[in-house]
């Protein structure tokens, strides 16, 4: 099964101008300087969103954004307008430490207009991050009957994706994910030359930031010649949403 989406995480408003028209049917917003899935400032967020409503079909397009870690609580101020993106992911560094982990997951699914966009985050390298396991993780994401769980790494300085878990473990999680109704995205460093391979593995959804911009840095701006490499190699995966 060939990965069917690509969801490019952007960090602006200016940036969505970037890449409208090229075809990406999955945008995110994210603040890379915050970290993994560093959460972007309201202001960005309410900007970004006001963009994507004028200039992206909402048929055809998912709009996800990232609110940091759980326990850091950043989401706390752009969560108005984080309510009316597709979907919302949160990272669970930290969280292994707490016993209240899942009943605070479970405080901010409700604050949403359906529990169901909450997108959790599994930390492949999830000892550095001390949070839960792959297992503790799924176990939650299917009590809010999620549609998708997130694998990223949180220390980008100790490794990538494949640093932490082989194809054939990424191959088992899918399995183990779709058994239980859940579908995987994928992320962590992933090189442009890796993601043709990377589209065997079986997860739905791949996602890039660091692939997608100057020298292959994630904190870099994009780069319009890798953006065409990206659209080109997912342009026979859209589907319809």
């Amino acid at each position: 099964m060939l990965t069917k989406r690509i969801l490019i995480s952007l960090q602006s408003a200016d940036e969505l101008k970037t890449v409208a028209g090229m075809g990406f049917d999955w945008l995110d917003l994210k603040n890379p300087a915050a970290g993994s899935l560093g959460c972007p400032s309201r202001n960005e967020a309410e900007a970004f969103y006001e963009l994507a409503s004028r200039t992206i079909d909402r048929n055809r397009s998912f709009l996800s954004i990232a609110l940091g870690e759980l326990l850091e609580e950043a989401w706390t101020e752009v969560l108005p307008i984080a309510k009316e993106f597709d979907f919302v992911k949160v990272a669970l560094a930290g969280c292994s430490d707490r016993d209240d982990w899942q009943e605070r997951v479970q405080e901010l699914a409700a604050k949403l207009a359906a529990k169901n966009k909450l997108i959790l985050v599994h930390y492949a390298d999830c000892q550095l991050a001390c949070s839960p396991s792959w297992n503790e993780t799924l176990d939650m994401a299917v009590s809010l009957e999620s549609q998708y769980i997130l694998i990223d790494t949180f220390d980008k300085r100790a490794g990538r994706l494949w640093d932490w878990y082989s194809p054939q473990a990424i191959q088992k999680l899918v399995k183990n994910g779709l058994a239980n109704g859940v579908r995987l995205s994928i992320a962590g460093s992933l090189h442009i030359d890796e993601l043709e391979e990377a589209r065997t593995f079986g997860a739905e959804v791949i996602g890039v930031r660091g692939a997608a911009c100057q020298d292959g840095s994630r904190t870099n701006g994009l780069c319009r010649d890798r953006l065409k490499q990206l659209s080109e190699l997912f342009s026979n995966q859209t589907i319809t949403v």
